[in-house]
């Protein structure tokens, strides 16, 4: 700062095509892209409960596939910050490992806690049978409900 005669600060003024404007232009963007986080641990309520608001935001975007791909499971907490979320195979790996880009921060700026890390395991137990022929629907069927059984008789239906 400058002082005048009355010793009273004169403020120097900072020309907008100087490099010291362009600095602090930059230290200006950098304090206002800065985040503080508490690194709060959550719980696996609170993680559900931010990613049904992700679930919901991706479905008004537009973006089924990844919302198909994020409904198959629910995250978990492993330990600490950890995040696992298990898909059916190593394609829907790739998509998901895309989505970390939006999902992380997202997680990260509601969770409070910028030390969270996703885990994606192919878990091919995830994978649905598809049955083909009439008896295999069937017996699949009667294992979900017995009286499909007595329906069957009932009608006289055949397979």
């Amino acid at each position: 700062m400058i002082s005048n005669s009355e010793n009273q600060p004169i403020k120097s003024k900072i020309s907008g095509l100087s490099i010291k404007s362009i600095e602090f232009k930059k230290q200006l963007g950098k304090k206002n892209n800065e985040k503080s986080f508490i690194n709060k641990p959550f719980t696996n309520k609170k993680l559900i409960k931010y990613w049904g608001y992700y679930l919901n935001k991706i479905e008004v975007e537009g973006k089924q596939n990844i919302l198909s791909i994020l409904k198959m499971d629910l995250p978990k907490i492993i330990n600490d910050f950890n995040i696992e979320f298990e898909v059916e195979n190593s394609i829907n790996k790739i998509e998901l490992t895309k989505e970390l880009d939006s999902i992380l921060p997202y997680l990260k700026e509601n969770l409070n806690n910028e030390k969270i890390n996703f885990n994606i395991i192919v878990n091919p137990k995830h994978e649905k049978k598809i049955f083909l022929t009439p008896i295999e629907k069937y017996k699949k069927m009667k294992s979900i409900n017995p009286n499909i059984d007595m329906l069957k008789k009932s009608f006289d239906l055949d397979l």
